[in-house]
């Protein structure tokens, strides 16, 4: 059964063609991983928790408040 799913979810990701695949689920993660690296698509799509893309767009601010609080202060 998580074969069939995996396999139409990945119907979907060929249809979309995205950079990203981002779910909170960890079971659906390693799924969309293991889909990823079957279908040898590893070079141009990238499945990650969103807690990764959270932490990333909070180390972006926090790098562009430190330079806007070095210039202004």
């Amino acid at each position: 059964m998580a074969g069939k799913i995996l396999e139409t979810k990945m119907g979907y990701v060929k249809e979309v063609n995205p950079t990203y695949i981002v779910t909170s689920n960890p079971g659906c993660l390693m799924q969309m991983k293991a889909g990823i690296n079957k279908e040898k698509q590893t070079s141009t799509i990238q499945a990650v928790h969103i807690v990764e893309i959270i932490y990333e767009q909070i180390k972006k601010v926090s790098k562009n408040l430190a330079t806007y609080e070095a210039i202004t202060h």
